[in-house]
């Protein structure tokens, strides 16, 4: 099984965690995080890679950077990483 964690320590980078596009949960000390689990590590993969593009097309960002950051099991989005771990 693989999963990808994103965590928002404050409230100010919600909308980039939202950039995910996972379900997003809060605990009570104002953390925000998501994460959501896949069959494959490629699975987790494309799917980091259609957030990516969807970001760089709203927002003008760094497609080739972006994919060279989901090659090497993460992905950067504003003010929130999300990161490819193998269970």
């Amino acid at each position: 099984m693989t999963t990808i964690r994103a965590t928002a320590p404050i409230t100010y980078q919600l909308s980039s965690l939202k950039a995910f596009g996972m379900e997003i949960k809060s605990l009570l000390n104002g953390t925000h995080y998501s994460e959501q689990e896949f069959e494959s590590e490629k699975a987790a993969k494309d799917f980091l890679y259609q957030r990516a593009q969807v970001y760089a097309d709203r927002t003008g960002g760094n497609l080739d950077r972006m994919e060279d950051e989901i090659s090497k099991g993460y992905l950067t989005l504003d003010a929130v990483t999300g990161y490819i771990e193998n269970e």
